[in-house]
C-alpha cells in the first residue's frame, strides 16, 4: 500500500473506533496493530471500513465476507488491499489484451477459457457431458456460423438437433 492509501485507511479506522466510543491516533497504527485487541474492532467493522475505502478510492473491492475472518492485524488489512490492487491490475491488463484481439482470436480465447473450466471439473458423467456440450457448441459456432450467445443458450439436446439439421 502507498503511504497515501495507508493514511486514508488509518483515518477511516480512527473514525470507526471513534464510532465505537474510543479514540485512536491514526499515526499510531502500524502493521502490527491488532484489529481486535488494540482497536476493539471486529470483522464487520472491517467491512464498513472497506466500504468507506471503496468510496474514497472510487473503486469496488471484490471480496467475500469470509475474507475478513482471517484478519488479525493491520498487516492483514494491508495485504488484503494489496491483493485487491494486484487482482485489479491483472483484470485491467486482461481487458486491454482482449480489446486488441480480432473477433476470431477473441472467440478462441473464450473457448480456451471454457475448456479450462471444464477440465477443472471432477472426472465423471457431469464432466463428460460438459465436454460434449462444449465440443458440440464449438462445432455449431465454427461450422454453422451460429453465435456463441445463441449456442450456449441451448440445451445439449437442442445443440445436437441443431448440429444434425441442415444449414438454416
Amino acid at each position: 500500500m502507498t503511504k497515501k492509501e495507508k493514511k486514508l485507511l488509518h483515518d477511516l479506522i480512527a473514525e470507526q473506533v471513534k464510532a465505537r466510543g474510543s479514540e485512536v491516533d491514526p499515526d499510531s497504527i502500524t502493521a502490527e496493530t491488532d484489529f481486535i485487541k488494540d482497536l476493539g474492532l471486529d470483522s464487520l467493522d472491517l467491512v464498513e471500513i472497506v466500504i468507506g475505502l471503496e468510496a474514497k478510492m472510487g473503486t469496488t473491492f471484490d471480496f467475500d465476507i469470509n475474507d475478513f475472518m482471517v484478519v488479525q492485524d493491520m498487516g492483514d488489512v494491508y495485504d488484503f488491499v494489496d491483493q485487491f490492487k494486484e487482482k485489479l491490475k491483472k483484470k485491467l491488463e486482461e481487458e486491454a489484451k482482449l480489446a486488441s484481439l480480432t473477433s476470431e482470436e477473441r472467440l478462441e480465447y473464450e473457448i480456451d477459457k471454457l475448456q479450462n473450466m471444464v477440465d477443472m471439473l471432477p472426472d465423471g458423467d457431469a464432466k463428460n457431458e460438459k465436454k460434449k456440450e462444449l465440443d458440440i457448441g464449438v462445432r455449431l459456432i465454427k461450422e454453422k456460423g451460429r453465435s456463441p450467445n445463441y449456442v450456449f443458450g441451448l440445451s445439449l439436446e437442442e445443440m445436437e438437433s441443431e448440429l444434425e439439421s441442415e444449414d438454416g
